[in-house]
């Protein structure tokens, strides 16, 4: 079969236009992916993917039997990745021990992290109270702020637990220096 002249073959683009156009849309794509990862993902804006503090080495101070099964089981929940469990558990741990923090705090997390920010702000914010000078209460009392939309509130979290030492200070000045003013 012999090609006809009055019927041209469609004209063929050469490799190097293609890459023009190719390599800018992939590259992109990729940098799209990667905002997403970690601007987008579960919430984390400005504080980055939304994760769970590491668990502290913390044993309930004399408590009933209950309590402390509630913070053992809930403790374990919570390191399994199962927080509406452990939000039951520690938030019943939390109950039994009205005056420490860590169990308000792991409460709250847990709520985060299951999407609930109003809860986390109730518990977290519990924590904050109890204890006003530990940074990483106000870090993630800021984000569960900041993911109900409270982003005034969420500053001045971020702001005060700014004022400590340490790794979750320097987390709270990161976060506050992306959200800006």
């Amino acid at each position: 079969m012999t090609a006809d002249p009055a019927d041209p073959a469609p004209p063929q683009r050469s490799p190097r236009v293609r890459a023009r156009v190719l390599v800018p849309l992939v590259l992109l794509a990729v940098g799209a992916g990667l905002l997403y990862l970690i601007w987008g993902t579960r919430g984390g804006g400005p504080f980055g993917p939304l994760v769970s503090p590491p668990p502290e080495s913390w044993e309930p101070p004399v408590a009933d039997e209950v309590t402390r099964w509630a913070w053992s089981e809930g403790m374990k929940h919570y390191q399994s990745g199962a927080f509406d469990e452990a939000s039951v558990l520690l938030g019943r741990a939390a109950g039994g021990l009205p005056t420490q923090p860590t169990p308000f705090f792991y409460a709250g997390v847990c709520h985060l992290l299951s999407g609930r920010p109003e809860a986390a702000v109730d518990l977290v914010g519990r924590a904050v109270e109890l204890r006003p000078d530990e940074p990483r209460y106000g870090y993630y009392l800021a984000w569960s702020e900041w993911m109900r939309g409270e982003e005034d509130a969420a500053r001045i979290q971020l702001d005060r637990a700014a004022e400590g030492e340490g790794k979750w200070a320097r987390k709270a000045r990161k976060a506050r220096k992306r959200m800006g003013d």
